[in-house]
């Protein structure tokens, strides 16, 4: 089992409307409600994935409730610290006349100390049964860096596996904790300082935290397929050149099933080149994926036998990219 912990989830909101009036009554033409970016894409995949994924962490008000539908209806397990709060929310207007976009984001969920402390005693209650933790998404009001620091620190005393994915600016404050795994994307990177515009030069930087910090694997996702994994031996890169021709229809959580894909091909102990491979699969089949239904397990295997894997290996710091 995959103990996944969401700390702050959220959702997503979209109301259409023709020719929106500051200051009138405007009649709404289209609505809908989706399951935004975070850890509910990330079950998700590991569960289209035939995995056993199991979501703890904090949740409440009717967004929760929605939230909480979905994963019943999934069968996906989850145990949640509720709270008499609304999760956050971003809600779009759309102005079809205008075409005008206005996002409206609220400041989501205030975690207080029973909170805190019901949270743990319930992850103490899971941790023996999973052999991996997935920390992702960001952090909430009332959650401190020391919280994160004893989520990682029950990890380690019960020798679980764990990936960190976090929006925060205490990344090298984690790192220096070397979690098994780490999943990156374009934000971390400029928290860390590492510039992308030099492909050779920003995997030298990645491959020397690698080492540094004694990171099993780095997992790192710059979208349109620009997939990298990087272990200690080799770094696999998908072949965005002979990438699988698509229409976009969703661009939520791309990231975070993707990091679904990576924690379950460590915990399966899959090569290098599978779990990257099917990363790409997973990208490609959320991206395909119409509102309402999320990356479906046909898509993720046809997009994954479509994919295309170069290794760039790493033999005394040279890279041959």
């Amino acid at each position: 089992m995959i103990l996944s912990v969401t700390l702050n989830p959220s959702i997503y909101k979209t109301s259409i409307i023709e020719d929106f009036q500051l200051s009138q009554t405007n009649e709404i033409e289209d609505y809908r409600i989706e399951l935004n970016d975070g850890p509910i894409h990330t079950v998700h995949a590991i569960k289209v994935l035939q995995g056993e994924p199991l979501l703890v962490g904090f949740n409440g008000g009717p967004g929760g409730r929605y939230l909480k539908s979905y994963l019943e209806k999934s069968k996906i397990k989850s145990d949640f610290t509720w709270m008499h709060q609304e999760i956050k929310t971003i809600h779009k207007l759309i102005d079809n006349k205008k075409n005008i976009e206005t996002l409206l984001i609220d400041k989501g969920i205030n975690i207080d100390e029973k909170a805190i402390r019901t949270f743990f005693q319930k992850l103490q209650n899971h941790i023996q049964e999973v052999s991996i933790m997935i920390l992702s998404g960001d952090m909430p009001r009332g959650i401190k860096k020391e919280d994160i620091y004893r989520i990682m620190s029950i990890a380690k005393e019960k020798e679980k596996k764990m990936v960190i994915s976090l929006e925060t600016d205490i990344l090298k404050s984690i790192l220096e904790k070397s979690p098994y795994a780490i999943f990156l994307d374009e934000k971390n990177l400029d928290e860390l300082e590492i510039d992308i515009n030099n492909e050779e030069n920003m995997l030298k930087e990645i491959y020397k935290l690698l080492v540094h910090y004694k990171i099993k694997c780095i997992g790192l996702y710059l979208g349109d397929s620009k997939i990298y994994t990087i272990s200690k031996n080799k770094i696999c890169v998908v072949d965005s050149s002979k990438r699988a021709q698509i229409t976009v229809n969703n661009d939520k959580g791309i990231k975070d099933a993707i990091l679904g894909c990576f924690a379950l091909g460590i915990d399966r102990k899959y090569e290098q080149e599978k779990i990257t491979k099917q990363m790409c699969g997973v990208e490609l089949a959320s991206q395909v994926a119409q509102y309402d239904v999320l990356c479906q397990r046909k898509d993720v295997d046809y997009y994954t036998k479509k994919t295309k894997i170069k290794e760039v290996m790493c033999k005394a710091n040279k890279f041959t990219i």
